[in-house]
């Protein structure tokens, strides 16, 4: 198993971005808002899209820094997701966070929705 983020987990397509936000279901964890909808059977790789905006998140370093800790969460957790999951983090907030507070933020509201183990 590869712990790479690679091409294949990324959730890159407005179509597929538009249909999770559309129809998928929402999670409100602290700072973060996930949207995510389970793919079909055919799908071996859970997909991440990170939005963080400028009118949200002021500085470019402070986006970057949210859209590594979420990836980062998301490429350790992957394998432990029920079933594939398309999903998309919107970073609502900017404060200084450190990785342990996303996981454990991330892990408490994921497994409370059924898609961590």
């Amino acid at each position: 198993m590869s712990f790479r983020f690679s091409r294949t987990r990324r959730l890159c397509q407005a179509s597929d971005i538009r249909r999770v936000l559309t129809a998928g279901k929402k999670i409100v964890a602290g700072d973060f808002s996930l949207k995510w909808q389970f793919r079909g059977s055919e799908a071996k790789e859970s997909r991440l899209c990170v939005v963080a905006r400028k009118k949200q998140v002021k500085t470019s370093a402070e986006r970057n820094r949210m859209r590594r800790l979420v990836k980062e969460f998301f490429r350790l957790h992957a394998q432990e997701f029920k079933a594939p999951v398309d999903m998309v983090v919107q970073v609502s907030n900017f404060r200084l966070i450190k990785y342990k507070e996303v996981e454990e933020l991330f892990k408490l509201h994921l497994k409370k929705s059924g898609i961590l183990i």
